[in-house]
């Protein structure tokens, strides 16, 4: 996506070449994900994972891949959940600026 386009050359010109980037971006905003994120799409890029390497890192970028698409309130969240899920609400409308 060229919204993405920045922060990932970002990325790659900072982050040394041993560290996994894998690029996201919701394909929804604040008020159609505002109940859930069932159903809607969550866009992703393996720009640069290792699994050659170890295909464990693979998977474990899936599995946290699979935890964002699945998060959503509760009747009994704890104060930690409650602080992810304001951070993920608190950065959804942001800017780049």
């Amino acid at each position: 996506m060229p919204c993405q386009v920045f922060p990932k050359q970002l990325l790659l010109s900072w982050l040394p070449p041993e560290v996994d980037i894998l690029c996201t971006h919701p394909m929804f905003g604040p008020d159609s994900g505002a109940g859930s994120w069932a159903g809607l799409n969550f866009m992703f890029e393996r720009v640069r994972i290792l699994a050659d390497v170890d295909p464990r890192r693979a998977r474990r970028c899936e599995l946290l891949l699979e935890f964002f698409k699945q998060l959503q309130s509760t009747d009994i969240n704890t104060r930690g959940f409650e602080a992810l899920l304001n951070l993920v609400n608190n950065t959804a409308n942001d800017s780049f600026e």
